[in-house]
């Protein structure tokens, strides 16, 4: 019976080391404009909520445009719509407005480590434009 609960605990141990989120606390970033097309300012804030994922924008503003999409981006300065492209990223949702205070409940699996996520990305998935980022930090 010992061996049925070691074996047990390794496997809980092993489950628990798969949680690197959970010492995940927060990451916060101010947007950057594209181009001079595609502009974007705020603040953009990933957090640990009660056991859950939430990324808030704060006094946030984007140029408006069809099909905006808000993702998590692995790389830290996407400056490029090419960067957004090469790099490992996280289609979160369809942006709620171009403007104002925003909030996005986040279902990350089990796998996801938000901390390995150097930005958050505003993108036009129609076309493939990057019309702003966060570098989180």
């Amino acid at each position: 019976m010992k061996f049925f609960k070691i074996i047990l605990f390794a496997v809980a141990m092993n489950g628990f080391s798969m949680l690197s989120p959970a010492a995940f606390e927060s990451k916060t970033g101010e947007f950057t404009d594209a181009d001079p097309g595609h502009q974007g300012s705020g603040l953009a804030t990933l957090a640990k909520q009660n056991g859950k994922f939430v990324l808030t924008f704060e006094d946030f503003y984007v140029t408006p445009g069809p099909d905006l999409y808000v993702m998590l981006v692995k790389n830290p300065t996407p400056k490029t719509s090419q960067a957004v492209l090469e790099s490992d990223s996280l289609e979160l949702a369809i942006l709620k407005s171009p403007s104002g205070g925003q909030t996005y409940q986040l279902n990350l699996a089990m796998d996801i480590d938000p901390s390995e996520f150097g930005s958050v990305v505003i993108w036009c998935k129609q076309y493939s434009v990057l019309f702003a980022y966060a570098e989180l930090n």
